[in-house]
């Protein structure tokens, strides 16, 4: 076929939807107008959108792990804005875990609020922080794998606000509600993935 053909047909094969691709794919290739694997052929050099995008598709599922979701990277500027949030709220935990009054006081008048509450909110800011980080990293399970990282800190912090702090013993039922639910985002992400049954 000339490359004429074999371009019209990989277009062709863009154009179709998924479920009637596969078929179509194996006309195509006995006709010679898409490549045949591993062939050499005008269409392999033109390079057809569609057929690269197959392939890649095809590479991306035979290649991947478990716990990967397909996506892009998040945009530069989106990912500087989350490092800077996560940079800030991991400030403003730090001192409110530190110096629960003398940083509260600043905005607020910390006669009203307990010191073991004032750490509590400060854990909560500090969980804050590692999310939008995790989110940040550009790994596609970034944000998932900071939950699970995070929620297992924060029921720590829980527990030491209650043991030294005077915290009341509801925190604990929080922090084993925290640490159930990190453990189970880890067994979901160390799971191994199921490839999606083809329609039709």
């Amino acid at each position: 076929p000339t490359a004429r053909d074999a371009f019209h047909g990989t277009f062709l094969l863009a154009a179709l939807p998924d479920s009637g691709s596969e078929q179509f794919l194996t006309a195509a290739r006995s006709k010679g107008l898409v490549p045949r694997r591993g062939s050499d052929c005008p269409a392999r050099r033109l390079t057809c959108h569609g057929a690269v995008s197959r392939c890649s598709a095809e590479n991306q599922s035979e290649d991947s792990v478990a716990g990967d979701i397909p996506g892009k990277s998040p945009p530069r500027a989106a990912t500087r804005s989350a490092q800077l949030t996560a940079a800030y709220l991991g400030l403003i935990a730090l001192s409110l875990l530190v110096r629960p009054r003398g940083t509260f006081s600043v905005l607020f008048d910390p006669s009203e609020v307990p010191s073991p509450w004032i750490r509590v909110f400060g854990a909560l800011c500090a969980v804050l922080a590692w999310y939008y980080y995790g989110a940040a990293s550009g790994h596609p399970t970034g944000f998932l794998r900071a939950t699970v990282s995070g929620r297992l800190a924060l029921a720590a912090v829980l527990v030491a606000i209650v043991i030294f702090d005077g915290g009341a013993r509801g925190l604990l039922l929080l922090a084993a509600i925290n640490a159930a639910g990190a453990f189970a985002m880890l067994r979901t992400l160390r799971s191994p993935t199921k490839p999606l049954k083809p329609s039709g």
